[in-house]
């Protein structure tokens, strides 16, 4: 097969390359022979991660791009008339790019037999705005169509808003124009349903798939147990577009106060960012207000590794006995090496998929959690010596389902394997309903 892995990974959140790296694990196996190629945000990095050519799905994009930039909005914080007509100088010129670049992209298309979405969180405009991921979507669902490649979004997120009426347009025509969608929770499912009213089948995140080994941990007679702690730089202004300072600094306070505890607690910490290129802030700014408050011999068993590539990741979240998590994929890599998770949650997901490995009881709001409901969870998991095996028998039948959705999409020997252009196998609504 001639296969497409399409989305927003940019090498700058490992959690949506887990979900690119499952992906083609998926195929792989399946079709050991499969030609894939990456249509990307930086096209650069995800061949570099992921050993595959990779093209971008952006007119604008540039070698070198970050595209882990605020958007306007977020860091200018309103319309102000002259950067607001900077940034509409800047879509126009963009918009002029489009159909030079689309039509490339067609011609890419037609070479394929499939494109599939790679999953995460990428059907909303609350990021971007409605010209960021709904248009992008939106154009080359269309491009697909055209070309008569299926163009496929498996376990892919939706929402958990999408606030624009544009914004809304664009995804309702870019699943529609899908002959086979799934997502990965009942909130994607009922915003999903909102836009097209068509209710898509639910299907755990594709990372639950991914192929991962783990060497026990086995610490030493009075050894100290290690607690990760995966910071996120919630509410900082300029980076999220409901940012405050005021709750920016209050939710750092209380993870500098839980470390502090953990550390005295003799247990060492683990701060890492699954996002190093924004989060990793928020981590810097806790070891420096802990030099203040931390002795030496105490500040030794707070670390902060360098994570550059999701092979760091991976290794950081191994060596852990406990993870406290908000970031969405931090909170499924340490279940599929076998970890307990504390969630702090800011998105409905975090609950959804914590209630499928059923710890619903070990999630607290970001907003709202104080120190000791967040110790006393942290206390309770570990008394529980039998959460590591539940935890990972759930997520042994998340697998299996999503494996299923694999079988579905790739295997040569099932209707939806058997495409090309004009000629899909199942109808979509016949699909949807499935």
């Amino acid at each position: 097969m001639r296969v497409g892995i399409w989305g927003h990974f940019h090498g700058g959140n490992f959690g949506d390359d887990l979900v690119v790296r499952t992906l083609i694990e998926g195929l792989r196996r399946r079709d050991p022979a499969a030609e894939i190629v990456a249509f990307a945000q930086a096209p650069d990095s995800a061949s570099e991660l992921h050993g595959v050519p990779a093209v971008p799905i952006h007119a604008n994009y540039r070698p070198g791009l970050d595209y882990q930039r605020p958007t306007f909005w977020r860091r200018h914080g309103g319309w102000l008339p002259l950067r607001a007509l900077r940034y509409l100088v800047r879509l126009a010129i963009a918009l002029l790019r489009e159909p030079v670049f689309m039509l490339r992209g067609y011609r890419r298309l037609k070479k394929l037999d499939l494109v599939v979405v790679a999953g995460s969180g990428q059907l909303q405009d609350t990021y971007a705005g409605p010209f960021g991921m709904p248009f992008t979507a939106f154009k080359w669902a269309l491009a697909a169509r055209l070309a008569g490649t299926p163009m496929m979004f498996l376990g892919v997120g939706v929402g958990p808003r999408v606030v624009t009426p544009i914004g809304r347009f664009f995804l309702r025509n870019a699943l529609r124009l899908s002959p086979h969608v799934s997502v990965r929770d009942r909130v994607s499912a009922d915003v999903a349903e909102s836009l097209t009213g068509e209710r898509y089948p639910e299907i755990p995140d594709m990372a639950f798939a991914l192929d991962v080994s783990r060497t026990a941990v086995r610490r030493a007679a009075g050894e100290r147990g290690v607690v990760g702690m995966n910071t996120m730089a919630w509410a900082e202004p300029g980076l999220w577009r409901d940012g405050d300072l005021g709750r920016y600094e209050a939710y750092r306070a209380k993870l500098v106060e839980f470390v502090e505890w953990t550390v005295r607690s003799d247990l060492d910490v683990v701060l890492f960012s699954s996002v190093p290129t924004t989060d990793g802030r928020m981590a810097d700014e806790i070891v420096a207000i802990l030099e203040d408050r931390l002795t030496t011999g105490e500040l030794a068993h707070v670390r902060r590794p360098q994570i550059e590539r999701p092979a760091d990741f991976f290794e950081v979240v191994e060596a852990c006995d406990l993870v406290v998590s908000e970031r969405f994929h931090s909170v499924v890599l340490p279940t599929l090496l076998g970890t307990p998770v504390v969630a702090l949650a800011y998105e409905p997901k975090t609950w959804h998929v914590m209630g499928q490995l059923d710890r619903s009881d070990f999630v607290l709001d970001i907003n709202d959690f104080t120190v000791p409901e967040l110790i006393a969870l942290v206390e309770r998991t570990r008394r529980d010596t039998a959460a590591s095996s539940r935890q990972a028998a759930r997520a042994e039948e998340l697998r299996r389902r999503v494996d299923a959705e694999f079988d579905r999409v790739f295997d040569p020997a099932q209707p939806l394997a058997t495409r090309k252009r004009g000629r899909h196998a199942v109808d979509a609504g016949q699909t949807h309903r499935a």
